[in-house]
């Protein structure tokens, strides 16, 4: 059975997740783009290093959220790093081929292992990594010898990349999936998540799962604009705050065990849009959070990037070991895109873990399984 740190002198095709937000700078020479967040590829950093310790060529996989952009602000910091790093742009897998091949074989000469990025896997024609097509997940097999798969945080979705491409190799878990893995699997045994807080824009996205949750027996808080259509059927004036127009029955409406912002920050332009959480909520969901001996945050509160951050830095601080002994014998989980760049502002935050998942992890605690675990496993 291949493990991880079993494999060495391999070409390793390593399925990592770089996708971090990006955000438009104003620069000398224009606009450009530049990293929110790196937590991500500082993770997955951490695995290239121990496979180029081991003589392994390795070739990075990676997907950005957006089909359009381009992994290269990604590769230009890891280049920091690794300054040797061949990024390879072209989307023509012929080309790609003959590069990496023309790669392997300089590598030879000189002794040296090489690191070859592909670009945004879903920048390729037909979307042919998020419809799972097998000649894909072929292609990206034949180009090394064993399939490391460190990206759990993508791992709910049913992509080539995936859960095809260990069809056609050798195939194991990557040390940041595994310790994801470990710790929320942790989470869920021998008991379920009893405080769940979620923030974020849609409801509809999650809304399956903060069903399961609830089935569960957990406590779910909802802040950001998902709460904003339950507040709206709940026949609370939301004036034009962002919203969903979607089918709520009366078990979610009415359930107990789900709590939504009684109060609310309004914007400061127009007093007519629900930005963040207010005063006498943030007290109510301190309360929650003392009396729950397992937690689960993902997604900011309020409008967080547009400055609206009182509630979520709040949050942090209610959440912060370091800053609340109550909370030593709590495990508390944290985790998705948002809710790290807003922890990047207090480098200095402890709790039992901080996930570098987001959609993954709460499919994973609902479920206890995801399709690219068990594909990689």
């Amino acid at each position: 059975m291949l493990t991880f740190e079993s494999i060495s002198n391999k070409t390793v095709l390593l399925r990592a997740d770089l996708n971090e937000a990006l955000a438009s700078v104003a620069s000398t020479s224009g606009t450009e783009q530049r990293l929110v967040s790196t937590g991500r590829i500082d993770a997955s950093i951490k695995t290239i290093q121990e496979l180029l310790a081991r003589k392994n060529n390795i070739i990075l996989i990676s997907h950005l959220s957006d089909n359009k952009q381009s992994l290269l602000p990604m590769v230009n910091y890891i280049k920091k790093i690794f300054p040797d790093l061949i990024f390879i742009q072209s989307l023509n897998t012929d080309e790609i081929k003959n590069e990496i091949q023309g790669a392997l074989n300089q590598s030879k000469v000189t002794a040296k292992n090489p690191l070859i990025i592909i670009e945004n896997l879903r920048s390729f024609a037909n979307e042919v990594e998020e419809k799972n097509n097998e000649n894909f997940a072929q292609f990206l097999a034949g180009l090394a010898d064993v399939f490391v798969y460190d990206a759990f945080s993508v791992a709910h979705r049913k992509h080539a990349s995936v859960v095809s491409v260990s069809q056609f190799l050798p195939h194991t878990l990557g040390p940041v999936a595994k310790r994801e893995l470990d710790a929320l699997t942790k989470i869920l045994h021998p008991e379920k998540p009893e405080l769940v807080i979620l923030g974020g824009a849609k409801l509809s996205t999650k809304l399956p799962l903060i069903e399961q949750f609830l089935a569960s027996g957990a406590d779910v808080f909802l802040g950001g604009a998902m709460a904003h259509p339950l507040l709206a059927k709940k026949g609370i004036d939301i004036k034009n705050s962002l919203t969903e127009n979607i089918e709520l029955s009366p078990e979610i409406i009415n359930n107990k065990k789900l709590h939504l912002p009684g109060d609310y920050v309004w914007d400061r332009e127009t007093q007519t849009k629900i930005v963040d959480v207010g005063e006498k909520s943030l007290r109510e969901l301190e309360q929650l959070i003392r009396q729950s001996k397992t937690i689960l945050w993902n997604g900011p509160l309020g409008l967080y990037e547009s400055g609206y951050d009182v509630a979520t830095n709040t949050l942090i601080n209610m959440l912060d070991f370091s800053k609340n002994e109550n909370l030593k014998k709590t495990f508390v989980v944290v985790g998705g895109g948002d809710t790290l760049a807003a922890l990047e502002k207090v480098p200095d935050f402890t709790c039992s873990y901080i996930s570098l998942s987001g959609g993954a992890m709460l499919d994973f605690l609902a479920k206890d399984t995801l399709p690219g675990i068990e594909a990689n496993k």
